[in-house]
């Protein structure tokens, strides 16, 4: 079951979607592909229905193909065929239905987090690796827990102090401070039970922070969801990257709130593929 549902997309924002900054490096990372290939009319597969990712601008002949394995998602956001050739495919990145050496580029948002860390992350991996045309890249935006974890009470002291600019990021923060560590990820309505704990009146908390109660109540798609979450470190992620068979040829990370915990990735295959 999936946590965003159609009647609260519009109320969710960063870091949980992706802003101006990560969008303008996503392109910029297509541009810089499309010089340094000397090709014109990628074939893109996003990991998702990202409407961001979905409707970048791309050069004349372009393709996408987006992949969920939610049709409730795909229903809600997809923004629909951009392009004559776009498509959109409901099935799990574990088992994509697409040909051996079809994908230019692979682009996600946050995508891996939703994924069991590490096994469920290097079946999506050799997936990729089976799909990527050579020169192929993917660029990829993570969820990345600090180095020192923080605990819930740190949270709620930093909320306390004003130091959390919007729900969402109360949100996250918490969700990897419960998470003790990536393998076994967090669960998402152990976030809604501990903001219980703290606030139970979610008015009140929209109105003591100035936030809107619309966005404070995307907490409630939390509350009966058995997923977990997974939030590797920065260190981990790259060993498991490298470990993929992939290079981190470039790392991004934008300026906004919690925004060095959200990077963005540019992933080249090695050619002697993974380890």
């Amino acid at each position: 079951r999936r946590v965003l549902f159609r009647s609260q997309w519009s109320y969710v924002g960063l870091p949980l979607r992706p802003g101006l900054e990560d969008a303008t490096f996503m392109h910029s990372a297509i541009a810089e592909w499309l010089r340094t290939t000397r090709r014109s009319a990628p074939t893109l597969l996003v990991l998702g229905v990202t409407p961001e990712l979905c409707k970048l601008q791309l050069s004349s002949g372009s393709r996408v193909i987006a992949v969920d394995k939610s049709a409730d998602m795909i229903r809600s956001i997809w923004p629909g065929r951009l392009r004559t050739r776009d498509e959109v495919i409901c099935a799990d990145w574990r088992r994509l239905p697409l040909a051996a050496s079809s994908i230019d580029l692979t682009l996600a948002d946050g995508s891996l987090s939703a994924l069991a860390y590490p096994l469920e992350y290097s079946v999506v991996f050799s997936e990729l690796q089976r799909l990527l045309r050579p020169q192929g890249r993917c660029v990829i935006r993570c969820y990345v827990q600090p180095d020192i974890r923080e605990t819930p009470d740190e949270v709620f002291a930093d909320l306390f102090r004003g130091r959390i600019g919007n729900f969402h990021v109360l949100k996250w923060r918490l969700a990897m401070a419960l998470q003790s560590d990536a393998e076994g990820g967090v669960a998402v309505r152990s976030v809604w039970r501990t903001l219980q704990v703290a606030w139970k009146d979610l008015d009140l908390l929209a109105e003591r922070f100035a936030w809107p109660i619309a966005e404070v109540l995307t907490i409630e798609a939390y509350r009966h969801v058995d997923t977990r979450y997974s939030f590797p470190t920065l260190a981990q992620y790259r060993e498991f990257f490298t470990a993929a068979g992939f290079a981190v040829t470039q790392l991004a990370t934008p300026s906004y709130e919690l925004g060095e915990r959200c990077p963005t990735f540019v992933l080249e295959p090695l050619s002697s593929g993974p380890s």
